[in-house]
């Protein structure tokens, strides 16, 4: 549980997954909705520019190691390592803030530990937001059973904050619960199936909100219905405690995904984010439109064991307001 009253650090998120797992298709999605009406500026550093497919008309500059898009995102190419890329970033931030990136996704190569690469993310200028590790659902079952490659999937998927399959649409329903067990057993992490393009946003970053035309608890995804996603908001109209604010988020069912908002506080603005166990309340400096504020968005797993049950407990205990 993080408190931050110190100025804003860029949010890394650390993306892995064995090799085929989705990465690179999550990326593209993500820089293809950022220039949308809701737009964020992303940081993307990758292994190889090659992978990334970015249409030149949005290509605003290139180098051999930076490429700047139109929609304010960049690319940076991790050949020099982590250490100089991130000192880079940072760089440009303290020279120019207003074009800084608000979001930092990092995509690690198949066969690294998003653990051991998500330490870089304490480095000056960032904290860590999370970890997510895709996972293939057609292949994770014999994946996990090759005596070459297990050992190195079962610590990516120790690690996550949440875990994303993915190709669910190519196995059956009985696979598909097979390679939820599975997981389950690995991590306890939530598990989704591959968001539409309208919730990748807010998953991976706790960025944008729901349609307001769309009731909370009519909305799942398109995905098979053992993964699918509701959406639920909760009012804090008054300002609230804290601790309170605190010990609710951290007493969230495994059934929730993630948690974005921005609250009254007692002194100031907070902002609340939640990935799966990963809990985080900055002091927010920024203005926030009235109906934003104080809206809560949740986003949880329909066919968790229980998660009907506990998430309207869970719900129904919301913080109490000061």
């Amino acid at each position: 549980m993080a408190i931050n009253a110190t100025p804003l650090r860029i949010p890394v998120t650390v993306l892995g997954g064995y090799l085929g797992a989705g990465k690179t298709t999550l990326i593209n999605q993500l820089l293809s909705q950022a220039g949308n009406a809701d737009p964020v500026r992303i940081a993307v550093l990758v292994n190889d520019f090659g992978t990334i497919n970015l249409d030149a008309a949005f290509i605003s500059s290139q180098s051999d190691s930076v490429i700047e898009l139109s929609n304010g995102c960049i690319c940076c190419s991790l050949a020099d390592g982590f250490a100089a890329t991130l000192d880079q970033i940072h760089q440009r931030a303290l020279a120019d803030p207003a074009t800084a990136p608000q979001q930092l996704l990092i995509e690690t190569s198949g066969v690294a530990l998003p653990g051991a690469v998500a330490q870089y993310a304490h480095l000056p200028g960032f904290e860590l937001a999370s970890i997510i590790v895709m996972a293939d659902g057609e292949q994770l079952e014999d994946q996990l059973a090759d005596r070459y490659i297990g050992d190195t999937i079962r610590t990516q998927l120790g690690t996550a904050d949440l875990v994303v399959v993915t190709k669910t649409d190519l196995i059956s329903t009985s696979n598909l619960e097979t390679t939820t067990s599975l997981i389950r057993s690995l991590s306890p992490a939530p598990i989704i199936s591959a968001p539409p393009d309208s919730d990748l946003q807010l998953l991976v970053f706790g960025i944008g909100a729901f349609p307001p035309s769309s009731p909370p608890s009519a909305r799942t995804s398109d995905q098979q219905a053992t993964l699918a996603i509701a959406s639920n908001r909760v009012r804090l109209v008054q300002p609230v405690d804290q601790k309170a604010l605190e010990h609710w988020l951290e007493a969230a069912p495994p059934s929730v995904a993630r948690v974005k908002g921005v609250v009254e506080g007692e002194k100031a603005l907070l902002r609340v984010d939640r990935v799966g166990p990963r809990v985080r309340i900055q002091v927010w400096p920024n203005q926030v439109a009235a109906g934003i504020l104080g809206t809560i968005e949740i986003l949880s797993i329909k066919a968790h064991p229980g998660a009907n049950q506990t998430l309207s407990q869970w719900l129904g205990d919301s913080p109490p307001k000061l």
